[in-house]
């Protein structure tokens, strides 16, 4: 499999193992903080990371997957209101550690990451330190990591990816109109609707609505699933695969649409431990299986948590996007246009930030009516 595979499968698999409420993960930033981990494994977490991440790909392709997907950072398309999209990655360590010098090299080589040494039983002063880097490195989007650090932790993992974009083509804020949204067939909430009609990326099979809003650089585009019948969210994600997801945003054509969005802002934090687990990375968290002595060998090290935070604004003028664990249209493709389609999103959706030259998923969500 492609790193971009890779991902979806990875971030497809996380997503269905959240409850069913407004969600926001990026499963871009989870996985290049958990490679951080597989420089420095070796046995069952090895295995499993293989199995799991990388579908036991040889060293080669895990190396090559691991450039591909940071290759797509530190890019910044003309002002910075346009596109603008970066990563950062950084271990934390307990200060008695001895960290190998070769993992060391190995982070800054594949991942651009670097260790820092911390005293975890001093709690208020890692955080600060913790919640600056993080802070920097979203734009003061995710401001507050952590509040507080068990002194028992042996190693923190994080990673910040932060993302925003202006539409290619805006919304008015003239055409944001109060309208109702169904969270249920029985249930409605108000919620301010964008309105516009223009050309943007559009894609319907028997299961699904799908648009794609381009931003004002092309190679990155936000799309927006309806399911069919209508309020069957649930049923399209048992039953979509990661190869399917994939194959709606290559296969979205530029179409006549009339576009009904609501602006919503999602913020979120999610402990991954127990989903991680779920979709077999066991190990990991296992004091007794782990074994990341290609870190340290002098201790016995294991991850004992990890936090997910992440923040998206959709607005009339774009996305802002952060994750910490965030004819400029695509071309048609020989389609011809034989009408305007309607895409309605008053019901719960999903959605999903694309790198669509890469087919990278940066943020996958959902949204099932009222901001967080």
């Amino acid at each position: 499999m492609t790193a971009s595979e890779n991902l979806a499968e990875f971030g497809w698999n996380l997503f269905k193992t959240q409850p069913r409420d407004n969600l926001l993960l990026s499963p871009i930033s989870i996985f290049l903080a958990l490679s951080m981990v597989y420089l420095g494994s070796i046995g069952d977490i090895k295995t499993e990371m293989d199995q799991v991440m990388f579908r036991n790909g040889s060293d080669a392709q895990v190396v090559s997957s691991m450039h591909k997907l940071m290759n797509s950072f530190g890019t910044k398309y003309g002002d910075y209101d346009a596109v603008y999209l970066h990563a950062a990655n950084r271990v934390y360590a307990s200060s008695s550690s001895k960290i190998l010098y070769a993992y060391a090299r190995a982070l800054q080589s594949h991942l651009s990451a670097k260790i820092k040494l911390v005293n975890f039983t001093d709690s208020e002063e890692t955080c600060k330190k913790i919640n600056r880097f993080v802070s920097k490195r979203t734009d003061g989007k995710i401001s507050k990591m952590l509040d507080h650090v068990d002194p028992s932790i042996s190693l923190l993992l994080v990673n910040a990816v932060y993302f925003k974009g202006q539409w290619d083509v805006q919304f008015s804020k003239d055409n944001t109109t109060p309208d109702t949204f169904y969270p249920t067939r029985n249930s409605s909430v108000t919620v301010d609707m964008m309105n516009l009609r223009d050309d943007f990326l559009y894609y319907e099979d028997d299961r699904s609505q799908v648009l794609g809003m381009p931003y004002s650089v092309e190679d990155y585009a936000m799309f927006v699933i309806l399911p069919k019948p209508r309020y069957k969210l649930a049923r399209l994600e048992r039953t979509l695969s990661s190869e399917e997801l994939l194959a709606m945003f290559r296969n979205a054509t530029s179409q006549d649409v009339k576009v009904k969005l609501p602006k919503f802002t999602l913020e979120k934090e999610i402990g991954l431990k127990r989903a991680l687990q779920r979709i077999g990375l066991e190990s990991l968290f296992d004091p007794v299986r782990a074994d990341l002595s290609l870190i340290d060998p002098t201790q016995h090290l294991y991850v004992s948590k990890v936090v997910h935070k992440t923040f998206m604004q959709v607005d009339e003028k774009g996305t802002e996007a952060a994750g910490a664990t965030s004819v400029k249209i695509i071309p048609m493709r020989g389609t011809i246009r034989k009408r305007m389609y309607e895409f309605t999103a008053d019901q719960p959706f999903m959605f999903a930030i694309v790198d669509t030259k890469q087919e990278l998923i940066l943020f996958l969500g959902r949204y099932i009516g009222q901001s967080e």
